[in-house]
């Protein structure tokens, strides 16, 4: 839906790409990359691909399950950490 407005306020107000700062797209790319890392996790998870595998920990029930949540939580922190690194370093720099 955020992605149908921001098309929509762009053709409204004839913004041309290459009036875009460099930031902006470096910051969608690295947003819809870090995005995509979770679906990434998640056939990794349940194809039980590499650690994820339940074999790898003989001593726990759901071990590739464990690992792949402690992953999620993981990625879930860096992702977020980059994109408020991002954001606040946009705030700071102001309009280029």
């Amino acid at each position: 839906m955020i992605w149908t407005l921001i098309a929509v306020l762009f053709s409204k107000y004839d913004i041309a790409v290459s009036d875009i700062s460099w930031i902006f797209w470096a910051f969608l790319f690295e947003y819809f990359f870090l995005f995509f890392t979770f679906p990434a996790c998640m056939v990794f998870q349940y194809r039980q691909i590499g650690n994820f595998n339940d074999d790898n920990y003989p001593l726990l029930k759901n071990g590739g399950y464990l690992h792949g949540e402690r992953t999620y939580q993981l990625l879930s922190l860096i992702t977020k950490t980059i994109i408020l690194w991002q954001v606040s370093i946009g705030a700071l720099i102001g309009d280029w």
